[in-house]
């Protein structure tokens, strides 16, 4: 259901979201509209197009959804502590 939110389509396909299984949770401690934090817009062959923007934890049943707006802005996804920290080219470039 939230990813029909995020893309701007109606929440209302409830008998597809009664198949999916498992408890998906979203952070968003600020309450940010979900069409701003689970997707942006990209460049493809000179189209802008909405991609999904998050990672993705699966644990004890749950699927938990951090928007990279909150793993960039709270640093909330840490990799190797001795390699520079990845680069997000902005959403108006080529990835």
């Amino acid at each position: 259901m939230a990813i029909d939110i995020a893309y701007g389509r109606p929440a209302d396909n409830l008998e597809a979201y009664a198949r999916q299984s498992g408890d998906v949770r979203i952070y968003n401690p600020q309450n940010l509209p979900l069409t701003d934090i689970l997707v942006m817009d990209r460049d493809y062959e000179g189209r802008k197009i909405k991609v999904l923007a998050y990672d993705q934890i699966q644990t004890e049943g749950m699927l938990i959804y951090i928007p990279y707006h909150y793993s960039m802005t709270e640093g909330i996804i840490s990799g190797c502590p001795k390699c520079p920290p990845p680069q997000i080219p902005p959403a108006d470039s080529d990835p």
